[in-house]
This record gives C-alpha cells, sequence and structure tokens, in this order.
C-alpha cells in the first residue's frame, strides 16, 4: 500500500509528465513531414561518419575492460594484505601495552584495558572495526563494536548463509597455525538478498589465548575500486572532447558513478542501457556490459557536428520546427498552470489526512507506554511488581530471595475492611523498602501477589548471613510492630522464607516460607535442599509412570476448543488441546503434566500422538485444526520431519494452522524460519500465540511470513476494564492489517468482551463463551 507522500509525489509527477506528452504531441505533429525529409538527405552521411565512430568507440572500450580485469585480479590479495597489516599493528599494540603493564597490575585490569583499547578503533571508511574472542571451545565473544550485543555470548554454533560455522574455523586455524584468512558469506549491510564474500584475518594472542581479528567483504572494496577507476577516466577526459567515457553501477539500480556534470549531461541514458550501439540525443553511444564489476561502461561521441555539415537544407524546416515548438510550448503552460494548481490542492489535502494518522498513532503510543508502566509497577505500593521481578531475575544464574508474608491477611480485610487492607500493605512495604535500602540501595523489593513481598539481592551484594540477619530483622520489627490510621489499629505477624544464593530462588523461598508456616517458632527458614527433594523426586516419578501409563493405554487424547468468525458468526477452524485420561477417569490439563513430560525427556511422544489424532480427525470429518507447536517441537529433527511427512499427505496440510508460542528466540532461528517454509510449501498455516505477553515485535512478523496471531488473553479479559489495555489490542489490530495478518482474541469469557473485539475489528474469537473444550468436535458449522 503507497503512503500518502508517496501518492502526492505520484500525482504530481504525473501532472508534468501528461504535460511533457502534450508538448512533444504539438511539436512532433508539426514537424513530421519536414523531418522525414531531413531524415532522407542526411542519411547515408551520418551513416558514413557514424561507421567511422564505431570502430573508435569499440577499440577505447576494449581497452577499458582490459584494465578492469587487471584490477579484479588484484581485489582480494590488496583486501587480505590491509586486514593482515591492521591485525599486526593492533597485535603489536597489544604486547606493547601487555608488558609494559603486566608487573603492575593484575591480569582482569590488563585484559580489561585491551579491549577498551579497540573498541573506539575504526579503519576503511568506518566500517573497519576489530573483535576478539576466546581461542578456545566455547566461542565467547570479548569484544565486537560491529556488533555489541553479541558481546559474552558463544558464537561456537553461528553459520553462514552456506552453512560454515565461522567461529570454529577461527579456531581451527588459530590453534594450527597462529595466524590465517577464513572466508564466508554474509548478506551486506541493508541487503539480505544476495550473500557477498567476506574475508576475515585471525591471530592468536598468546597471552590470554585471544583471538584477534577483522573482517571486510571484498564487495566493498570492489566498489570503492569501481568509482576510483570511474574518477581516473574522467581526469583523462577534457571540457571539448568529442567523446566522453561514462560508468553506470547496475548492481546499484544503474547508479552513474562518473563525474557529475558527465552523470547529469547523460542522466537520460539510465532508461536505455543494453549491450551495443545506441544512437540517442544526437549521440551516439557503445555500450558494454562488464559482468566481473557489475558495471556498465558507455562511450558517446556527440553528432552535433555531422548536423553543421547538412545544416543549409534544413534551414527552411528549423524555422518551422521553431514556429511550432514556441506554440506548442504556449499551450503547455497553460496546461502546466492548470495541472499545478489541482496538484498543489490535492497534496495540501494528503498533509492534512497525515497530520489526522500521525495524531492517532501518537495517542495509541501514549496509551500503550501508559499500559507498560502499569504491567510493572504495583497500583497499591507503587513498588515493582511480579512481572518486574520475572524480568529482572530472567538472566541471573542465581540470587538470593526473601519472600515475606503476612498472616491471615484476609481476615484484616475481613474485619477493617479494603481500605485499611491497603493502607496494611502500603505501611508494610515501605518498611521493607526502608529497611533493605538502608543496608545496600542496590537491593530490591517487590510486591509479587496480595500479602508478599520481596526482598532480591540480584548481583550477590551481601554475604549469605548479613542477607539472612535483614530478613530475620525485618520480620522481628514488623512482628512488634502496631499498624493504625485514625480509626483501626492492628498488630501484624510475618513469616518469612529465604533462599540463599540459589537457582530459582523465588520456587525455593516459597518452600522455605511454607515450612516458617508451618512452625510457629521459627518464622524465618532459610532454604536447605532436604525440605523438598525426596517429596518431590517421589511426585514426579508418581506423574512419569501416569504419563507413561497413559501413552501405553492410549490416554493422551486431543480435545477440541471452536474459533469462530467475527464476521459470520461461524466456525472456522478448532484448536487443539491435550488432555491426560487418568484411570479413574479424571482428566488433567497439560498445566500438570506437561512440565515433568519435557523434564523427562517424554514430551516428543506426547507432541507426535497428539499430532496422529489430529491428522485421522481432519480426514475423517474434513475440518481445519490449528495445533499447538513448541520450539522444542520445530528443533527436534526428528519431530520436524515427522511433521512434514504428515503434511504430505492428501488434504491435510491446507486444513492445518500451527500455532508458535510468541518468544524473542524464534525470531533468529535459522530452523524456525526453515520450517515455516517448508510447512507453508504444503498448504499448512501460521499462527504466533499469546502476540502481545511480552516480546511483541512486529518487525519479525513480516520476516517469519505467518498469516495470523492469536492476542494474548490477559490483554481480552481486561479489554473493558482498563482503557490502556483495548488501546494496546487497538494498536496490534492496526498493524495487523496494514501487514496483511488476520487476528484472533483469546479468552473471550463474556457477551461484552466478543462485542467489543467485534468493534475492534477482530477476526475470530475464542473462549468459553464461545464453547468450551470437548473430546468431539460436535458441531463444525
Amino acid at each position: 500500500m503507497a503512503k500518502p507522500d508517496s501518492i502526492s509525489k505520484l500525482t504530481y509527477w504525473g501532472a508534468l509528465g501528461l504535460l511533457t506528452l502534450a508538448f512533444l504531441f504539438f511539436v512532433a505533429f508539426n514537424i513530421y513531414k519536414e523531418y522525414k525529409r531531413y531524415q532522407l538527405n542526411s542519411a547515408q552521411l551520418k551513416q558514413t561518419i557514424i561507421n567511422e565512430r564505431k570502430e573508435v568507440l569499440a577499440a577505447n572500450l576494449r581497452e577499458m575492460i582490459a584494465l578492469v580485469h587487471f584490477q579484479e585480479s588484484l581485489l582480494e590479495d590488496y583486501l587480505k594484505n590491509q586486514l593482515k597489516d591492521e591485525v599486526n599493528i593492533v597485535e603489536r599494540i597489544f604486547f606493547n601495552i601487555y608488558y609494559s603493564l603486566k608487573d603492575s597490575l593484575p591480569e582482569d585490569k590488563i585484559k580489561e584495558v585491551l579491549l577498551n583499547s579497540i573498541r573506539n578503533v575504526e579503519f576503511s571508511e568506518g566500517r573497519g572495526y576489530f573483535f576478539i574472542t576466546m581461542a578456545d571451545t566455547s566461542g565467547i565473544v570479548l569484544a565486537n563494536p560491529g556488533f555489541p550485543y553479541i558481546e559474552n555470548k558463544s558464537m561456537w554454533n553461528y553459520q553462514d548463509v552456506y552453512g560454515k560455522y565461522i567461529q570454529r574455523e577461527f579456531f581451527d586455524i588459530a590453534t594450527r597455525f597462529g595466524e590465517g584468512f577464513v572466508e564466508y558469506y554474509w548478506y551486506l549491510p541493508g541487503n539480505d538478498k544476495i550473500p557477498f564474500k567476506k574475508i576475515s584475518y585471525i591471530k592468536l594472542f598468546k597471552p590470554f589465548n585471544w583471538i584477534i581479528g577483522s573482517g571486510d567483504y571484498v564487495e566493498f572494496l570492489r566498489q570503492r575500486m569501481k568509482e576510483r577507476f570511474a574518477r581516473t577516466i574522467s581526469k583523462t577526459e577534457t571540457a571539448d572532447s568529442k567523446v566522453n567515457v561514462i560508468i553506470f553501477d547496475y548492481l546499484d539500480n544503474d547508479r552513474c558513478i562518473s563525474r557529475e556534470e558527465v552523470c547529469e549531461k547523460y542522466s537520460y541514458l539510465k532508461n536505455h542501457l543494453r549491450e551495443g550501439f545506441l544512437k540517442l540525443n544526437q549521440t551516439l553511444f557503445y555500450i558494454h556490459k562488464c559482468p566481473t564489476w557489475k558495471i556498465y561502461i558507455v562511450s558517446a561521441y556527440s553528432l552535433n557536428d555531422i548536423e553543421k555539415e547538412i545544416q543549409g537544407p534544413l534551414r527552411q524546416l528549423k524555422a518551422v520546427m521553431i514556429k511550432d515548438i514556441l506554440f506548442s510550448t504556449a499551450v503547455g503552460l497553460g496546461f502546466y498552470m492548470f495541472m499545478f494548481a489541482v496538484t498543489n490542492r490535492f497534496l495540501q489535502r494528503i498533509k492534512e489526512q497525515e497530520l489526522e494518522v500521525k495524531d492517532k498513532e501518537y495517542s495509541i503510543l501514549r496509551e500503550s507506554r501508559k499500559l507498560f508502566r502499569q504491567y510493572y509497577k504495583d497500583p497499591i505500593t507503587g513498588l515493582p511488581n511480579r512481572n518486574k521481578f520475572n524480568v529482572d531475575i530472567r538472566d541471573k544464574k542465581s540470587a538470593s530471595v526473601g519472600l515475606f508474608n503476612i498472616d491471615r491477611f484476609r481476615e484484616i480485610n475481613d474485619v477493617f475492611g479494603y481500605d485499611f487492607g491497603d493502607y496494611v500493605l502500603k505501611t508494610v512495604g515501605k518498611f521493607i523498602k526502608k529497611e533493605a535500602k538502608s543496608v545496600n540501595p542496590k537491593l530490591k523489593v517487590y510486591r509479587i501477589s496480595g500479602d508478599e513481598f520481596v526482598i532480591a539481592d540480584l548481583s550477590g551484594i551481601l554475604p549469605g548471613y548479613s542477607f539472612r540477619s535483614l530478613v530475620e530483622k525485618i520480620v522481628d520489627k514488623l512482628n512488634t510492630m502496631i499498624i493504625k490510621d485514625q480509626n483501626n489499629a492492628v498488630n501484624i505477624n510475618v513469616s518469612a522464607g529465604v533462599a540463599i544464593r540459589e537457582e530459582n530462588p523465588l520456587r525455593k523461598a516459597d518452600i522455605a516460607l511454607a515450612e516458617a508456616k508451618k512452625n510457629t517458632d521459627r518464622p524465618v527458614v532459610v532454604y536447605d535442599s532436604r525440605l523438598t527433594r525426596i517429596d518431590e523426586y517421589r511426585e514426579n516419578m508418581a506423574w512419569v509412570e501416569k504419563i507413561r501409563s497413559a501413552l501405553t493405554e492410549d490416554r493422551i487424547v486431543p480435545y477440541f476448543q471452536p474459533i469462530v468468525s467475527n464476521e459470520t458468526g461461524k466456525v472456522v477452524k478448532y484448536e487443539v488441546l491435550a488432555r491426560l485420561i487418568d484411570s479413574d477417569g479424571k482428566v488433567y490439563t497439560p498445566h500438570y503434566f506437561l512440565g515433568i513430560a519435557k523434564r523427562y525427556k517424554i514430551y516428543p511422544e506426547i507432541s507426535r500422538r497428539i499430532i496422529k489424532k489430529s491428522v485421522e480427525v481432519i480426514k475423517e470429518k474434513k475440518v481445519h485444526l490449528s495445533i499447538n507447536l513448541s520450539l522444542s517441537d520445530i528443533l527436534n529433527i526428528e519431530m520436524r520431519n515427522y511433521i512434514l511427512r504428515v503434511l504430505r499427505e492428501p488434504e491435510v496440510g491446507n486444513r492445518i494452522t500451527f500455532e508458535i508460542l510468541e518468544d524473542e528466540s524464534i525470531e533468529g532461528s535459522y530452523d524456525v524460519l526453515e520450517f515455516i517454509s517448508s510447512a507453508k510449501m504444503y498448504g499448512a498455516h501460521i499462527s504466533i500465540d499469546d502476540f502481545g505477553r511480552g516480546y511483541s515485535n512486529f518487525s519479525y512478523l513480516t520476516k517469519l511470513k505467518i498469516d495470523s496471531i492469536k492476542i494474548d488473553g490477559t490483554l481480552i479479559r481486561n479489554i473493558n476494564n482498563d482503557r490502556a489495555y483495548r488501546a494496546v489490542v487497538e494498536a496490534i489490530v492496526t498493524f495487523a492489517k496494514e501487514l496483511g495478518i488476520k487476528t484472533t482474541a483469546e479468552f473471550v469469557e463474556s457477551q461484552e468482551i466478543l462485542e467489543t473485539v467485534k468493534e475492534i475489528g477482530i477476526d475470530c474469537s475464542q473462549g468459553f463463551y464461545i464453547g468450551k473444550p470437548s473430546p468431539e468436535i460436535l458441531n463444525k458449522s
């Protein structure tokens, strides 16, 4: 769809084009007969001169082409020498710094100095930079100014577009030879269609077992050589020369790279580039396409001197032509004035519409930002909430957490009312935050649920005994505190569970809290693995046996929940939901068994069983089913091949939609992109599930080429309760329509929510109000 500014420019230039065509028509009509006589009288003389000039032009181009091939033969050697010189300079600088500091600074400080010394170093017109990785199988990137987001990450499994493991080859060359060149292929910045060759030179820095390297695209150097070649050729030309040389780069949309005045003079030639001789605008051209550099080399010769020799017989015709041109110009000027006025008015109207659209976009953005602020902040205490805690701890391998719980808080609400209950929460949250910050300002405080607060040491600031002492101190003070306002007063009891430098610290602190609530003599309990290890193992083994028994006895079954069109009210497809039927007939949702199945590697068989039974239903009922896939399903080669075999069966592929959970990791996964491409070849549809929950990046939707998105149920459930939630949903729907992507609302649980999603323009709805999951497809219409 064209943008408003594109429409206005198209209209403007269209009007000028019509004016020019009218002008040319009048001129051509008046001079047609005389021009024919002119052609007959001058044709023979012109042809003789033209044949001579053709030979001169061809000879001139042959010399230039030979020069191009010679320079191309030196291209890669020149780039390798340049990279090697740059890396050797950095190596010498590193050794100088290392030997000057090794006796005065610890090794970590020297490493920091060395890494910082190259971060702002640039060469090759700002493209060139140095990178440093570990010379071991970890593949950790220590410094990469060009792509800082990969620093401190492993690139051991990173491949170029043809599957070469780049970091592994760096490691192989560095450890075997100490230095060398690595060639691989990747896309140029801004061009993701054609891969180009890239050469890197790497060298082993032995003091720290580092790999120092730098690389550049051969194409960039080739481009500079092309432009230097064009400028060199231009310097040989003179202002009064009858022969000009013009260079066009057909890799860059036929851009002229000769001197500016030459490019401007022959700008009309861009639309006529083809190999051979061409006569245009009283100029003879010889055009040669040079694939080596992806350029057209053009020699141009002006034919105006031929015209001078035959001016006498054509003077009368020229007089007539001038008269007609003047007349046509006057008529054309009238058209031009008219079209200019119309175009300006049209552009003004388009500009007004653009301003209206921008105002709406700003309003949506403002509401979205407000919602996301609320998403991470507890509205009662003003403290960060559970969502913020999950984000803060996501990348932490371990942390210390103190989990506080106000005992029998519900009784406070029941006896004193919710207003006083909120006052108690604010007072407790403020007190915990004050005590934590007085010990160390970097400690984090959260309210994660109704009557539970958290102190988190995410960076290992405090020793374990100090963190435990802080929690015990806070509990002791709270248990002796009387909280009162003008009308009420209450003495609260608080219990706490502590997990010190543990993985999954909140879960373990919760286990310790449960133990503290059991024992009134110990209001604070520190997590010990003995609290849960035996019970947890027994429970896990019981579920493993239950899952395996269900698989053996064919009690893993699909349930089907209808998805309806908001326009017609009819069922368009069903989402497939896995269920485990226990031996006593009790039905379990995936919440109970899927995590255990993944941990004990039973999950692939469950996925295979659900897909197989879903395909049987498709064949029998001729319905469209939507099947959930996890990232692990796609990354499992056997499962991926099984799914593709299923899609090849007749009348199956075009009746399946795969719902992939929204996850930041799917964007850069080559396996995901390959699977989506293969599945769509067999007619399958691709949908992103729970869109809007967290990552929500529209840029990767176009890259994945998905067909639909399912908007997260949290947003839909609150769409009538909070204007900010509605604004986010409206923004998602607007952008989805722009991209041609269908939308589905989850958790439609009432008539009011259904009416709202219809009003917003969401295509389909799903939820308990529409229909509950059922083991049978009851109504496909």
